[in-house]
């Protein structure tokens, strides 16, 4: 029988209201809590990692705050100090490249494309039992 994580969750701690979730789980959180009939706000969520499922549960209500980790940054900057290094011997450079919190009051600043998985996909997040 496949059950869901969040539903066992829910079920074992039915006083709890906040849920914190990490990376990619975070996008799939309000398709789980939504399957389970909550409703945005049941839980105060917070979570990681921009993508477009994260900003429609930041619009829709299920989600309310994401870090995301900045990832061009983190990406370029490293490709930047090696090329620094080689050429002219820079040392390692430290730079904290911030965090960005996304919001209900801030989130359609964000220039991502609402393309939707189809749910099925995300079947990876039940787990069998």
């Amino acid at each position: 029988m496949r059950k869901n994580v969040w539903g066992r969750y829910s079920l074992n701690t039915p006083k709890a209201k906040f849920i914190m979730i990490d990376g990619s789980l975070t996008s799939v959180l309000p398709f789980h809590l939504k399957a389970l009939g909550k409703k945005p706000g049941d839980y105060i969520v917070a979570g990681f990692d921009l993508s477009p499922e994260t900003v429609d549960g930041i619009k829709s209500g299920y989600i309310g705050i994401i870090e995301d980790q900045q990832p061009y940054l983190q990406g370029f900057l490293p490709i930047l100090q090696a090329c620094l290094t080689k050429k002219y011997g820079f040392a390692g450079l430290y730079i904290n490249t911030g965090i960005g919190l996304i919001d209900s009051s801030n989130v359609d600043l964000i220039p991502i494309s609402l393309n939707k998985e189809s749910d099925k996909n995300r079947s990876s997040f039940f787990i069998d039992k």
